[in-house]
């Protein structure tokens, strides 16, 4: 049997399993700890506590369904692979390590599954060995490994309590020292979710293979960041840091929509696309609202997952070609073009999908709450920008003709296409369903009718614009800096790898070309040479050196 179904029916059982298990929880609105005792240290008792309640059981759930459904894409996107055992055992390392975090409130054990996800995902960004996956990989684990100097220096610091499970300091809130706690928890929180300025890592992360991204970029790795400050964030997070949440997420909402609306790569604007969302995570995190970004979570991992199954049908049909200009007319592929309308509606934000009912809470609940009406002007051009760039996508990929005359070949099967069917279902019906669950409790907001539709109003106002710019040249009406300042990503690139890459080469050649030269060979030659002179004229000269000499003694004694 096929090593791919063999690991997808395993890992759709678990779902099966994990999911029956948080509906009981849900039920009987408790939680389960587990605690591993494994010995005594002198700074505090090292323990492994295993939480179970509704949050780590149903979004482990998620992970779960996600993965098993990679798992029957790949039967048919990753049959031609050499190593399907290799390809396998990365993806099941990388969900264990994602449960790892998920299920951990000891921050030692967090830790383990933190770097085994950097890991993990930096040999599976490197899995097609060639000079720009391997510089994607690098610039991958150099950002994450920033994240996890976070997570070191928090245990670091908590130390000084004599334990490290998170869940003792609920009434620790207002100490100074676990407010540093805080602080290393949320470095490590923005450089796992991309976040400026850590942003660069994530679009380069896309030379991954297309079942690796929906995973990774959807529903594990990205979202590690946020689920971590989600756990933290209910205890002692959103004091201190809800200004800097709230500034720094609304920056990468605005930087990733502007980016994506320059961007030509198909899988590099569904990146960016992720960044945008897990702004609006950040940012509704940043108003003390962790349910709402935890609901969003959860959606997200659905529709977005399903949007990186597209689009890898879209690459896999139109002979690898990523560059979204040159596809169109899913016609041949009804399913697959009914998917791909459905996550990009349920992306911009489109009523009664999984992406509008968690997005329209996120409005809600942050313009009721104090942050002032410039932040909420920010999400709200959030909002816009992500109907605009999810409008373009959908003209080029689904709705438009073929501009480069590619072949078109049907090469997707039963599997790839099951997969995409099982997410659509979700990706359709969760969003309500999760809802109930959500707001297990009646919820009444006092707003202005206006402040209600400002979601939906600006995503029908993205549409009217959308459309109007598609009649248009796009080099009439953005401009070369502009053009370049947002497809470069802000140039954090060069602020992160890249600059430093420039940098140092530039250092050495300077080394190489002139000190080395001076200090090197040619200095060495130079010293010995006039060494040589010296004691050459020195030889020449010895008997008017000797005469010399002698008069200035005279002269010296005669003074004295």
């Amino acid at each position: 049997m096929n090593v791919y179904l063999i690991c997808g029916f395993l890992l759709l059982f678990l779902f099966f399993v994990f999911m029956f298990f948080g509906v009981l929880i849900v039920i009987e609105d408790g939680c389960w700890l587990v605690d591993y005792k494994l010995g005594d240290m002198i700074g505090g008792v090292l323990e492994f506590i295993v939480v179970f309640d509704y949050m780590s059981v149903v979004f482990f759930s998620m992970v779960l369904l996600i993965s098993s459904c990679v798992f029957f894409y790949s039967v048919e996107y990753m049959g031609h692979d050499s190593t399907p055992y290799r390809f396998c055992f990365l993806v099941l390392l990388f969900v264990m390590s994602m449960g790892v975090v998920i299920f951990s409130s000891n921050l030692v054990s967090i830790l383990l599954g933190w770097d085994g996800l950097g890991l993990v995902s930096y040999v599976l960004v490197i899995y097609y060995q060639n000079n720009r996956s391997l510089n994607a990989g690098m610039m991958t684990i150099l950002f994450n490994r920033v994240g996890d100097i976070g997570v070191l220096m928090g245990i670091v610091w908590m130390m000084g309590f004599g334990n490290w499970n998170y869940l003792v300091y609920v009434n620790l809130m207002d100490d100074v020292n676990v407010g540093l706690v805080g602080f290393f928890i949320v470095l490590s929180g923005l450089t796992k979710s991309a976040q400026i300025p850590f942003s660069s890592w994530l679009p380069a992360a896309m030379a991954a293979p297309t079942p690796v991204s929906a995973l990774v970029h959807s529903s594990t790795l990205v979202t590690a960041g946020v689920f971590l400050l989600i756990r933290f964030g209910s205890y002692f997070l959103m004091g201190a840091f809800s200004w800097f949440l709230v500034i720094i997420s609304g920056l990468t909402i605005l930087m990733s929509g502007l980016c994506a609306m320059m961007e030509m790569d198909l899988k590099k604007v569904v990146a960016l696309s992720t960044l945008s969302q897990l702004g609006f995570m950040m940012m509704i995190l940043g108003v003390g609202c962790w349910w709402i970004s935890f609901y969003h979570l959860l959606t997200h991992a659905l529709f977005k997952s399903l949007l990186f199954l597209c689009a890898g049908y879209v690459i896999c049909n139109y002979n690898s070609e990523q560059d979204f200009r040159g596809v169109g007319c899913l016609s041949n592929s009804p399913i697959v073009c009914c998917a791909f309308n459905v996550s990009l509606l349920s992306l911009a934000g489109f009523p009664f999908l999984s992406g509008y009912y968690s997005k329209d809470s996120i409005i809600e609940f942050f313009c009721l709450s104090l942050m002032g009406d410039a932040f909420i002007l920010l999400m709200l051009l959030g909002v816009l920008l992500t109907t605009l760039y999810s409008l373009r996508l959908g003209m080029f990929c689904v709705w438009g003709d073929v501009v480069y005359g590619v072949g078109v070949e049907v090469k997707g099967g039963y599997y790839m296409e099951m997969s995409i069917v099982v997410l659509l279902i979700f990706a359709v019906v969760m969003g309500s369903v999760l809802s109930w669950w959500i707001f297990n409790v009646p919820v009444v907001l006092f707003m202005n009718m206006y402040i209600k539709l400002s979601g939906l109003m600006m995503v029908l106002l993205g549409v009217m614009i959308g459309w109007v710019l598609n009649m248009k040249s796009w080099g009439v009406i953005v401009s070369s800096f502009l053009l370049n300042f947002n497809s470069k990503l802000w140039f954090l690139s060069w602020m992160g790898g890249n600059g430093v890459s420039v940098f140092v080469d530039e250092g050495y050649s300077y080394y190489e070309y002139s000190w080395s030269e001076v200090i090197g060979s040619w200095g060495l030659n130079w010293l010995v040479m006039l060494c040589v002179f010296v004691l050459e004229w020195l030889s020449n000269n010895k008997f008017t050196l000797y005469y010399m000499f002698m008069i200035l003694l005279l002269f010296v004694w005669l003074l004295m």
